[in-house]
């Protein structure tokens, strides 16, 4: 468009060209008192205790927010927030208590599912291609590690267990990290660290069929902490 336009993206891409001349403005999760008053908008008789540690489990996203507050407004004589939490915790989260609503989509068109919120972006993960097939076995060694919380992504590339003197495969690593940035299922913190959502851990976790996930964390994890050790000594 011409003259004093301006085109608002929306997008889960946060890089751009910077010849494109697009000025960027990153949006997070909610400020914690933001969140309680969120849940509050539905129940408002929630107690300051319940609404953070709520807020707390969801990660502060403003969906799973809005989908808890509706779940517990509707079913609250029958499950209290402490039950409610305790479901939330489980690790069939998306199962046993789905964070979802059955009345249609939001009035942005978007579905009333945070799961599926999800799906729309690991979906399109081909795991037929090299970087795609790169990039899920990435994300599932990330959901192991410490979902929500910022780890440095030197860590998370340990997990893939690679020669160090092998290039190739470390720029392809690369590639399939930024593959995941792009997709908006991770979220670079500073120069090298990464941050992955914490309802995003208990998806992939769920929806992942990697079995060495797991252990190749672990290991990761236990050659990195000795090799700290030793250059202590």
């Amino acid at each position: 468009p011409g003259g004093a336009t301006r085109v608002l993206i929306t997008s889960r891409t946060p890089d751009w060209p910077g010849d494109l001349g697009v000025q960027r403005h990153r949006l997070g999760v909610l400020r914690r008192e933001e969140s309680v008053a969120l849940l509050r908008q539905q129940r408002p008789d929630l107690s300051d205790n319940d609404a953070d540690a709520l807020a707390e489990e969801l990660g502060d996203l403003p969906l799973a927010l809005h989908l808890a507050g509706r779940f517990l407004a509707r079913f609250g004589r029958v499950l209290t927030p402490e039950a409610y939490l305790a479901e939330l915790r489980s690790p069939r989260l998306f199962e046993r208590l789905p964070l979802r609503e059955q009345d249609g989509a939001l009035p942005t068109g978007h579905s009333r599912d945070v799961a599926r919120t999800f799906a729309l972006s690991y979906e399109r993960l081909d795991p037929q291609g090299a970087e795609d097939a790169l990039a899920v076995r990435l994300l599932a060694r990330a959901a192991y590690l410490v979902p929500g919380e910022v780890v440095p992504a030197e860590l998370l590339r340990a997990t893939l267990e690679q020669a160090d003197d092998d290039l190739d495969a470390q720029l392809a690593a690369e590639a399939a990290l930024e593959r995941l940035v792009g997709l908006g299922l991770l979220e670079r913190e500073g120069e090298d660290s990464l941050r992955l959502h914490r309802l995003t851990g208990s998806y992939v976790r769920q929806v992942s069929g990697d079995t060495t996930a797991q252990a190749a964390v672990e290991r990761a994890v236990l050659g990195m902490a000795q090799a700290l050790v030793l250059s202590l000594i």
